[in-house]
């Protein structure tokens, strides 16, 4: 393809020239050339720079014409604009939001996030206790697939397990309830339900939702009634396992309204009392270093009180024995009037 063209210019090495279009170039300068001189120009003819030269890239589809490397830079950052633009549309299609936050705390503790089909897209371990790949493996799961893992978080069933459950776009349906439900049938489990900011602030302490929610409990005097229906040596041995979240106080007053209602409901025997002395001994063959376990208030051991409240009253017993019957005095009336007569 050849150009009509103007000499404009004539420099040291090239040529400045006006083609019909009014486009400047650059083309190779040759002897005789003079300014305002028209001649007819090739491809070949055009002036290139040996630094341009090697910026110069071809890139496909463009007829073999040469775009410098800058450009061809810009277009690549234009590129990745486009595929991140793109990728940030389509990301919240592919991976559905969190729709509620379950937690399950026994001797390991887990919580995990799910979709609005019960489906796991987040899992952690506030306390460390599940691995990094225990917790990946949980991911796409659907929450009725669990119970294995449920299972495995108590190594003894007489340990209690708190599930703790939030919706993080209102309230939490009523299916998936069914499936916490379900995957924790048949152990002593203690259900908490809470909200989204509960979430927030547990998330803030670095706590699970169910341990913040006993914690909570316990600041408010309401841990009493949520334990409600857990044996007693499963209480205790909660409290005694949780005492960085329920104080010492607490957990002896919890106690203490626990043995008070098995007593009020006639079911309070001498096998639940061997149970309870065994549940905070230390060493079941030495009674006087029982009372190291045992959680207590202001100095004061728990088994002290027991003693007191189910020692008998030798002060009356005492009075009973001493006491002079009556009936002595009354036969020998009856032989004085028998020797009158």
């Amino acid at each position: 393809m050849y150009y009509r063209v103007i000499i404009l210019e004539i420099k040291e090495d090239y040529c400045l020239a006006l083609t019909e279009e009014g486009t400047v170039i650059r083309i190779k300068k040759k002897n005789g050339l003079r300014e305002g001189d028209k001649i007819y120009v090739l491809d070949e003819d055009f002036y290139v720079a040996e630094s341009d030269a090697k910026e110069q890239v071809v890139l496909p589809f463009t007829k073999g014409r040469k775009i410098k490397k800058s450009y061809l830079q810009k277009m690549t950052a234009v590129a990745a604009a486009l595929m991140v633009c793109l990728a940030s549309l389509m990301i919240p299609q592919m991976t559905a939001p969190a729709y509620a936050a379950i937690s399950f705390d026994g001797e390991k503790s887990v919580q995990v996030e799910a979709d609005k089909d019960g489906k796991v897209v987040d899992a952690v371990s506030f306390d460390d206790t599940m691995s990094e790949g225990e917790l990946n493996g949980l991911i796409g799961k659907n929450i009725a697939d669990l119970q294995e893992m449920v299972a495995g978080l108590n190594k003894t069933d007489d340990d209690l397990l708190v599930v703790a459950y939030a919706g993080l776009k209102g309230t939490v349906e009523k299916s998936l309830k069914d499936d916490v439900l379900g995957i924790t049938k048949g152990k002593d489990t203690v259900y908490l339900e809470g909200s989204k900011d509960d979430v927030k602030a547990a998330k803030k302490e670095g706590k699970s939702l169910g341990m913040y929610m006993i914690e909570k409990a316990a600041s408010e005097d309401r841990l009493t009634d949520l334990l409600d229906g857990v044996p007693f040596d499963h209480v205790a041995k909660f409290l005694a396992k949780h005492r960085d979240l329920i104080p010492a106080a607490k957990a002896e007053k919890i106690l203490n309204e626990k043995k008070k209602g098995k007593k009020n409901d006639n079911k309070y025997t001498a096998e639940d009392e061997a149970d309870e002395e065994d549940q905070w001994d230390a060493d079941d063959q030495d009674d006087e270093n029982d009372d190291d376990d045992r959680i207590t208030t202001s100095g004061k051991h728990s088994n002290d009180d027991d003693d007191e409240q189910w020692k008998p009253d030798d002060k009356e017993d005492d009075d009973d024995e001493t006491e002079t019957p009556d009936d002595d005095d009354d036969d020998g009336g009856e032989e004085e009037e028998e020797t009158e007569d």
